[in-house]
């Protein structure tokens, strides 16, 4: 049976065509959007790092927090309100006194509050942006489950891009396959990779999971713009994209 059979007569085979043009001209709204707060977070990082150590995992995420005088808080989040299915991990709130705070769940992980505290600081950014007033727990981050929201998503992008920048990341990863190399371990295995990779950035691993999937995209679209390397990256850095990281495209 011929694939466009299924689509006989259905507008789906045209919007199909059109997602997919779109994909492979790299004008993909999701990968725009990642170029957009990937180059936000690289300012954000070097305002931060450039007094300090070098850029390098696992990221300060509660000094970069702290540095924009947001107050954290770590109580149970959980108890005292009933049935409900999805777990409370954290939110942000700008209070009436004009202060900013995020709200942690006391009894997670450090590697969960550290990627929650960098997805909240994506709900600080919007609010900041937009001069929105959030006062109450409508923005409260609830993972695995569904978001209704953009602003849900907008804030994943920042804590990926903010948590595993791209140039640390490749920087990383060659450490990583010279390592398995030494090891006679290979060809590499992506489930392990990551794995390592969650442990090194102190990052849950289905966080990390979740985000590689926006990194992966672009990634993508970053090796087929790469004009634009020079906004995100040291003329270094670019030299080794270009060259020994070219190894890590198929």
């Amino acid at each position: 049976m011929s694939i466009l059979e299924v689509f006989d007569g259905s507008e789906v085979l045209i919007d199909l065509k059109e997602r997919i043009n779109d994909l492979l001209n790299n004008d993909f709204e999701v990968v725009k959007a990642c170029d957009i707060v990937c180059r936000a977070t690289g300012e954000i990082l070097k305002e931060y790092y450039k007094t300090s150590m070098p850029i390098i995992f696992p990221i300060d995420i509660r000094g970069i927090v702290k540095y924009y005088n947001i107050h954290i808080y770590e109580t149970n989040l959980n108890s005292g309100i009933g049935f409900r299915i999805e777990k409370i991990n954290g939110y942000y709130r700008k209070t009436k006194t004009g202060n900013h705070e995020i709200n942690l769940e006391n009894r997670d992980s450090e590697f969960t509050k550290r990627y929650i505290l960098a997805h909240e600081f994506g709900h600080f950014i919007a609010a900041e942006l937009l001069n929105q007033e959030n006062s109450s727990m409508n923005s409260y981050c609830t993972d695995p489950f569904f978001p209704k929201r953009w602003m849900e998503i907008f804030s994943d992008l920042v804590a990926t891009f903010l948590m595993f920048p791209p140039i640390q990341l490749l920087s990383y990863l060659e450490k990583y396959t010279e390592r398995m190399k030494y090891q006679n371990n290979y060809p590499i295995d992506s489930s392990a990779w990551l794995t390592d990779l969650g442990r090194k950035a102190q990052i849950p691993l289905y966080f990390t999971i979740s985000s590689y999937q926006y990194i992966k995209l672009y990634m993508c679209w970053l090796y087929n713009h790469q004009d634009s390397l020079e906004k995100i990256m040291e003329p270094c850095d670019v030299i080794k994209f270009k060259g020994d990281y070219k190894k890590f495209f198929k």
